[in-house]
């Protein structure tokens, strides 16, 4: 099967991540604590750490980073972008009677939430929801383009659904 160069890249930069945070090891010698470490490291590795704090070095920038004035790498980017690959690899390394088991197999982050970044985002407070919800639309406005301004027509198009969907799912 053939694999696409973008793929191949992202195997290798999580390989590299693997070896800068713990060391170079073999295969055979990688243990489930390891992989623990790794994410745990990960997850404080400061995001653009190698602009920020000019080196190369993550521990580097992690031991820089202890006051955490700078965002670390989401719990998101930490599964999808360097714990699948080395799973996936550690799974090859498997499948090839390399290794015993997948050291990795059962280790996972947690919160990690919708793609979208989900993770980082409040929910709105009840003044938040008051405020959009005492809106005109919400009772009676002018209708068409003036869902804002108090009137006498009741809108029950999408306008007024698609919120009220969106606060009960």
């Amino acid at each position: 099967k053939k694999i696409e160069e973008g793929t191949k890249n992202k195997y290798r930069v999580a390989a590299d991540m693997f070896d800068r945070l713990m060391g170079a090891k073999k295969l055979a010698d990688i243990t489930s604590d390891d992989i623990k470490t790794y994410r745990n490291r990960l997850l404080e590795t400061p995001r653009n750490y190698k602009k920020l704090f000019k080196t190369d070095n993550p521990l580097t920038a992690i031991a820089k980073n202890q006051n955490g004035d700078a965002p670390t790498i989401s719990p998101r980017t930490v599964s999808a972008g360097y714990l699948t690959y080395v799973r996936q690899i550690l799974d090859w390394a498997y499948e090839q009677d390399i290794i015993p088991l997948n050291p990795a197999e059962v280790i996972s982050v947690k919160n990690t939430m919708s793609k979208s970044g989900a993770e980082d985002r409040l929910p709105f407070s009840g003044a938040d929801l008051r405020a959009i919800f005492s809106q005109p639309l919400y009772a009676q406005c002018r209708g068409g383009e003036r869902l804002f301004q108090t009137g006498k027509v009741m809108v029950r198009d999408h306008r007024f659904w698609v919120p009220l969907l969106m606060l009960f799912t």
